[in-house]
């Protein structure tokens, strides 16, 4: 059985940022200590494939725990390679110095060319300057993985400008992300989200901005259907366009919560159990025999136009999780896709 290649776990859901498209609703729930994190940590060493995967450490914001650096070196001294996703507001000399003592690369969420749109998105005042200032000691240090951004209403007209400031300080990766329909996003996602029309003519324009500064910046698209997209717009073979796609994880990531519980991708709206209680060979199989998975990696159950579209195998049918609480059904097409018939979402998300 081949092994994730990649394992978030959420250290805590605690935040200093109060965004209006965050995944968690607003309890907040409690974290595993030291000593379990510990254990917990033991067990995803040995899930994990440590030759090719990453660890990456999120949250909420992941530096507002104190035992952060003593979680990272013990990591480290499993032998894992790790990632930290972070919102840009903490990463100070101190910690920095620490990540690259440590070898330990850095995501940086950050949605905005100004920072009033900043604001409005991440619902804090002042801090965008910090985090500009901050994205660039990282690219400084060499310690920068990518910049991920989020695509919503409000900031999609400002998605070039994003790429081309990030470019300019000397960014190598910006990753593209859609929004999701959970925590406060359920309710309100057509609201938040751009249409699947405007979605589809910003990444016409990202196609055409992957082409003008592919020699600067390499532009990741998260959506499993940007291949057809780009197949379109870029004009390129998919050899050339491999790394600029990111499919779905599931059968190939591993979630796991502030308290050890897993799921087979981050937006997952059910757990498959809780790495603390399942021995080190059970966690993995926990999810690739959960009944659910099993059907949707089998793509023979897409209904259509995925079914019999060429690009079945590669795109997987988009996000099944969006798709399952937009139409009900795991198997109806990514609501965001353009060839998606609008005609199948419900009119209250499940």
């Amino acid at each position: 059985m081949k092994k994730p290649l990649l394992i978030v776990w959420d250290v805590t859901s605690r935040c200093n940022l109060s965004c209006i498209h965050c995944r968690r609703d607003k309890k907040r729930v409690e974290e595993l200590g030291k000593e379990d994190s510990f254990t917990l940590l033991e067990k995803i060493s040995n899930v994990l494939d440590l030759e090719r995967g990453f660890l990456v450490l999120s949250g909420g914001e992941p530096l507002l725990r104190r035992d952060i650096t003593d979680l990272i070196s013990f990591s480290r001294d499993l032998g894992m390679k790790i990632i930290v996703i972070s919102n840009g507001i903490l990463l100070d000399d101190s910690i920095l110095q620490f990540f690259e003592r440590k070898e330990v690369g850095v995501d940086i969420s950050f949605d905005a060319a100004t920072s009033s749109t900043y604001g409005s998105i991440r619902g804090v005042s002042g801090a965008y300057e910090r985090i500009v200032r901050n994205v660039m000691k990282c690219v400084e240090r060499d310690l920068l993985e990518s910049i991920i951004t989020l695509v919503l209403k409000l900031n999609m007209n400002e998605i070039p400008l994003i790429i081309d400031m990030m470019a300019s300080v000397g960014v190598n990766r910006i990753i593209l992300d859609s929004l999701k329909p959970m925590g406060k996003a359920l309710e309100a996602y057509w609201k938040l989200s751009p249409s699947p029309s405007e979605y589809n003519m910003l990444l016409k324009r990202v196609c055409e901005n992957s082409l003008e500064l592919e020699d600067y910046i390499d532009i990741y698209v998260l959506d499993p259907f940007f291949t057809l997209i780009s197949d379109k717009y870029c004009h390129t073979t998919l050899r050339d366009r491999e790394s600029y796609i990111c499919g779905c994880g599931i059968g190939r990531a591993l979630y796991v919560s502030p308290l050890g519980d897993i799921k087979p991708c981050v937006f997952f709206p059910f757990t498959v159990g809780n790495i603390m209680e399942l021995e080190v060979e059970e966690v993995w199989n926990t999810v690739l025999s959960n009944d659910v998975v099993k059907n949707i990696l089998n793509v023979n159950k897409l209904e259509d136009p995925c079914k019999r579209c060429k690009y079945r195998d590669i795109c997987r049918g988009g996000c099944r999780v969006r798709a399952y609480i937009l139409t009900g059904s795991w198997f109806k097409p990514d609501p965001q896709c353009p060839l998606a018939n609008p005609n199948t979402i419900r009119a209250k998300p499940i």
